[in-house]
């Protein structure tokens, strides 16, 4: 039981998940994004837009969780494993969990073949900026880690690109 600031104990409840990577992928310009089944209480049957994404094993971090789970969802690999960077690594809901995503930004090279695990379903999808805006203004993105996935590609990512040039 912790203490909080008033000198009180408090009993809180806490979610124990560990950390994860969400990868900000960009082939060609675009984001590569999946229309991914979920299984959501409540929410029988549901597909949903996610960022490549995917716990970090043991002994490794966030950039290298990135690029495995990248591989293993995607099949793509990063033009430049150097070139692989961590933006930032937020709690997904402190207070709530323990959860720390890293996000992962690659400039994926060759696809190769996907490794995905027993009863995952997915489908890769390349967006454009304008779509992307398209789907944010239809409210068709509902996972928080690829909503800010999807804003730091738009709004950091891509202007960054513009002033670089």
């Amino acid at each position: 039981m912790r203490v909080g600031p008033d000198g009180k104990p408090r009993r809180r409840y806490k979610v124990t998940t560990g950390p994860a990577a969400v990868i900000i992928a960009i082939v060609n310009g675009k984001l590569l994004i999946q229309w991914h089944y979920r299984e959501i209480p409540n929410e029988p049957n549901t597909w949903i837009w996610e960022l490549p994404a995917g716990r970090v094993d043991a002994g490794e971090n966030f950039i290298q969780a990135g690029i495995r789970e990248l591989k293993e969802e995607t099949g793509f690999i990063p033009k430049a494993k150097e070139e692989v960077k961590l933006i930032f690594n937020p709690y997904s809901s402190p207070g709530f969990t323990d959860e720390v995503k890293g996000f992962v930004l690659v400039e994926c090279g060759e696809q190769k073949e996907q490794e995905l695990e027993s009863g995952e379903f997915l489908q890769l999808h390349l967006k454009a900026p304008e779509e992307l805006k398209q789907m944010l203004a239809k409210g068709e993105i509902v996972d928080l880690a690829t909503l800010l996935g999807v804003y730091y590609y738009l709004y950091t990512y891509l202007p960054g690109l513009k002033g670089s040039g």
